[in-house]
């Protein structure tokens, strides 16, 4: 993966509102087929409920961030990040 791909803030934020827009329309397909089965909600309806929730602030959280640009890898920490993950060695002790 190349490092731009995290410089990009329209691409994350396209990526963070799609995902996020997946999640609220299958937790509203559970909670539309509990109801018009008419069976009662139970406790991983409410479990999933909360996760939304939690997941929707999380999204509203990355989006707020990527406004104030604060996200960007400086260029020397990426690239010590990335080529250690991609080496043919791997993570070498004490580099």
């Amino acid at each position: 993966m190349d490092v731009q791909t995290y410089n990009n803030p329209g691409g994350i934020i396209a990526g963070t509102v799609i995902t996020e827009g997946i999640a609220v329309l299958c937790v509203g397909l559970r909670f539309y087929a509990r109801y018009s089965k008419k069976q009662s909600y139970i406790t991983s309806d409410w479990l999933i409920l909360v996760a939304l929730i939690m997941g929707a602030g999380l999204a509203f959280i990355e989006i707020y961030g990527m406004s104030l640009k604060k996200t960007r890898m400086k260029e020397a920490t990426s690239r010590i990040l990335f080529s250690s993950c991609h080496s043919p060695q791997g993570l070498r002790p004490g580099v």
